[in-house]
């Protein structure tokens, strides 16, 4: 039993470490994203600060299109973190599986297509 328990973390490990350099890029990637989600702060912050003082409609209208940009910046990186997020979540997975089940899985396993039936049977 034991024997079995350092197999699987070991194999585990090696799983993961083969996923590092993607999950690398991908803490900075949501460092980034945890950083834009302070645009709205930031942008409150200065509308009261220069654009209520001072009235300026240009300095309103500058703000309100660097906060949309920045916004539209993130649902980008969002958007392709979670993308590359679930290509690692592929991978890790199928590096854990067994060959058994990996066999299974396959599409052309034994004939059959995913539904299950053969590609005789489909006329």
């Amino acid at each position: 039993m034991l024997s079995a328990d350092k197999q699987s973390r070991t194999s585990f490990l090696a799983s993961l470490s083969g996923c590092r350099g993607a999950l690398i890029v991908m803490g900075m990637f949501s460092a980034l994203i945890n950083v834009l989600y302070l645009t709205g702060s930031f942008y409150m912050l200065q509308v009261y600060d220069r654009v209520i003082p001072s009235r300026s409609v240009q300095t309103l209208i500058a703000l309100s299109v660097l906060a949309g940009v920045l916004y539209a910046g993130q649902a980008a990186l969002d958007f392709f973190r979670s993308r590359i997020l679930l290509r690692i979540s592929r991978s890790f997975d199928e590096r854990l599986k067994p060959p058994r089940v990996r066999a299974h899985r396959t599409p052309a396993a034994n004939g059959r297509r995913r539904d299950g039936h053969t590609a005789a049977a489909r006329s």
